[in-house]
């Protein structure tokens, strides 16, 4: 076999263990998935996984950054036009909506099934400014905010990551304080988004964020 047939062949083996293993998690969750089923399902050789993964825990990071690619790809797709202020808004629609979509609010349920200590790992598999970093697409849209004079006042780094991890609280959240349907929570999420970034207050007061275990959106 060529280098270039090598390399191929070792990218298909690698999508197909990824997608075998979220088909699992979303049948099993994180504790009832048993890396043999996922060989099976996969159709590889369990050299083949272990060539590519340590384990259980390494395949749920790869797992977590490819659904960070998917979603960095959609983030860019939605906020690719309009002005700064409706980039921003498409940006946490589709970030605090994501658990009401109905294979997002799967890939969701089954992201909250992993362990506390597997999702603080989520940052392993951000490249800041690449195709896994989610915030990247809102990162832009706050710069070209600042030089439009919508949010003269913004940090594209610090409020996007505040903004993201409010988004991922918001779509996990299970205790209905930020509404019981979409439209509520995106409509709550983006008031105080939007109310936060054209608020004309010193650095220091701004509200942070946190992401408190992570997420791939």
């Amino acid at each position: 076999m060529s280098p270039e047939n090598e390399q191929s062949g070792d990218s298909g083996d690698v999508d197909r263990i990824v997608k075998a293993a979220r088909e699992a998690l979303g049948r099993a969750g994180y504790e009832n998935l048993k890396v043999k089923s996922v060989i099976r399902s996969a159709g590889v050789s369990v050299g083949s996984f272990y060539r590519r993964f340590r384990g259980k825990q390494d395949l749920m990071l790869a797992l977590l950054a490819d659904e960070a690619r998917r979603n960095t790809l959609y983030l860019t797709e939605v906020t690719a036009h309009g002005t700064p202020p409706e980039r921003v808004l498409a940006w946490v629609d589709a970030a605090a909506g994501i658990g009401f979509a109905d294979r997002a609010g799967a890939r969701m349920r089954w992201f909250t099934s992993l362990p506390s200590e597997v999702r603080r790992q989520t940052a392993k598999v951000i490249e800041p400014g690449g195709a896994t970093d989610t915030a990247n697409p809102l990162r832009r849209a706050l710069a070209d905010g600042i030089k439009s004079g919508d949010f003269p006042h913004a940090d594209p780094d610090q409020d996007a990551e505040s903004i993201r991890g409010l988004c991922s609280v918001a779509a996990r959240d299970e205790s209905g304080w930020f509404g019981d349907n979409r439209t509520d929570v995106v409509g709550h999420v983006a008031r105080f988004v939007m109310a936060a970034l054209t608020n004309p207050r010193p650095r220091s007061a701004h509200p942070e964020g946190s992401a408190g275990d992570g997420d791939p959106g």
